[in-house]
């Protein structure tokens, strides 16, 4: 069962519905009909008289998480203590999406009303707290799922306009912008109200990439940041973002390995961003073959990631981005000028993109027959 990535897997002891498999054992953590519980007999294998409905609820969860917390030190003492958001998935919900889109909007209707038709920079100061301050209210005192998803709709609109209010001048922003934004997102992520919303990790990852790719900007600063042997290659902003959704996707296989798959997921969404920025980048300022190529390449990486993980999104996004880099090669190779030669090049690529998984598989299967020997005699 060690080959297994962590997920959430059928209960093996019968007692719930699915249990957590962190990659290397059973865990406590358990889930009947979406909702997350803790079994308060473990993973131990004698079969008790606990149904679920006898299970501890999300407090118990907590206090869980607070001792292993306990016994961690270092970034993973930092990840058990944002609780079990840090390990678990949790499941997408309608009403929670809906709502958190509503106080994103809400919050700009706040702003627009506070800094009237010619905002002054006080203003938005203003504006930006009050909308935080409604944001963490409803966070430690409104137990309502949807109310919550809306504060953290809040919350975004709030950080950001509060973080560019301080800091941007003569309407343009840069690393100083970026990395208080990112150092407000991250705190809020560290700390009560918002502890453990992956949101606000994967938004402030973001936001100190997109300082540091102020930095190395053609138009802005002295273009420092990284290498010019790289930089000249393939564009100062968009090596910094790629480089930045390599460190992200490499985070995210590293956390998924440990078992702490709602973090990763976080580092999934900012790599995959980062990723598809840095190829626009990288698109525009290229032409040719080589531009498809590095496409190519960063969809693979980013579709090997999501597969490892198990992410649907992410394995998806990055078999778009590959096939969207492989066929434009093609196009470039070929250059079809009638409908029968589009057609044949659209034929043959989609042949070889179905080939090209059927050959791993295949490749795949022998591997790991050989590794388990000769089947075992009855």
């Amino acid at each position: 069962m060690s080959q297994v990535p962590a997920g959430w897997f059928d209960d093996p002891y019968g007692r719930f519905q699915q249990r957590y498999w962190d990659g290397a054992r059973w865990t406590e953590h358990v889930a009947t009909e979406g909702r997350a519980m803790v079994d308060p007999m473990g993973a131990s294998a004698v079969v008790p008289f606990a149904t679920p409905a006898s299970a501890t609820d999300g407090a118990a969860a907590s206090e869980v998480a607070e001792q292993r917390a306990e016994q961690s030190t270092g970034v993973i003492g930092l990840l058990d203590r944002t609780g079990v958001t840090a390990r678990e998935r949790t499941r997408p919900s309608i009403g929670s999406a809906v709502a958190g889109l509503g106080g994103v909007v809400v919050a700009i209707g706040v702003l627009e009303a506070v800094t009237g038709e010619q905002p002054v920079r006080g203003e938005f100061i203003a504006g930006s707290l009050i909308v935080l301050a409604v944001a963490v209210a409803a966070r430690l005192y409104v137990r309502i799922a949807e109310a919550q998803s809306a504060a953290i709709g809040l919350a975004v609109v709030g950080v950001v306009a509060f973080g560019a209010s301080v800091s941007v001048t003569d309407s343009a922003g840069g690393f100083l912008t970026g990395l208080l934004i990112a150092a407000l997102f991250l705190s809020a992520w560290a700390l009560p109200g918002f502890q453990g919303v992956n949101m606000f990790l994967a938004s402030g990852l973001l936001a100190l990439l997109a300082g540091f790719g102020s930095l190395s900007s053609d138009a802005g600063g002295d273009g420092g940041l990284l290498p010019t042997e790289i930089t000249g290659t393939v564009g100062t902003q968009g090596a910094v973002y790629l480089v930045g959704a390599a460190l992200f996707l490499g985070a995210t296989w590293a956390l998924d390995l440990r078992g702490y798959r709602g973090t990763a997921t976080a580092f999934a969404a900012a790599g995959l961003a980062a990723s598809l920025i840095g190829t626009v980048l990288l698109i525009s300022r290229f032409g040719g073959t080589s531009g498809p190529i590095f496409v190519t390449i960063v969809g693979a990486l980013v579709c090997l990631v999501g597969s490892h993980g198990q992410r649907r999104a992410t394995t998806w996004a990055g078999a778009a981005l590959l096939t969207a880099g492989f066929m434009t090669f093609l196009a470039i190779q070929f250059a079809p000028s009638s409908t029968g030669s589009v057609a044949t090049v659209a034929i043959l690529g989609g042949l070889a993109l179905v080939l090209m998984p059927l050959l791993g598989a295949s490749i795949r299967r022998t591997k790991d027959a050989q590794r388990s020997g000769p089947p075992v005699q009855p």
